[in-house]
């Protein structure tokens, strides 16, 4: 391992740390960082393979060249981007969610 800034490099699950993956993990890093809420560095491609590549929202299957990260507590609404704040999710499910809180957060 290796530090990078606050961060430090870790070595991950093969396969689970694909170009896309990594790309999303620092949108939503910046996102988080902008917003001044709690971020930590997540892994989203190991993310994807714990929850079985299952959308959270629909609960049907989504492939892994397709999900989408959703935050449960939109960061919008003050939710961390942290890996107990983070839904796998279709595209089409996360955008009809938009940054609406969950009814049993509401």
């Amino acid at each position: 391992m290796r530090e990078i800034g606050p961060y430090t490099e870790r070595r991950f699950v093969s396969g689970c740390n694909s170009a896309r993956t990594r790309r999303m993990a620092g949108v939503h890093e910046r996102r988080a960082l902008k917003a001044g809420v709690e971020c930590e560095r997540v892994d989203i491609g190991r993310l994807y393979h714990q929850r079985r590549g299952i959308c959270e929202i629909c609960r049907e299957s989504v492939p892994f060249d397709k999900f989408t990260v959703d935050h449960i507590r939109p960061l919008s609404k003050g939710g961390a981007h942290a890996a107990w704040n983070i839904q796998i999710a279709h595209a089409s499910c996360n955008t009809r969610k938009n940054a609406k809180l969950p009814p049993h957060l509401a």
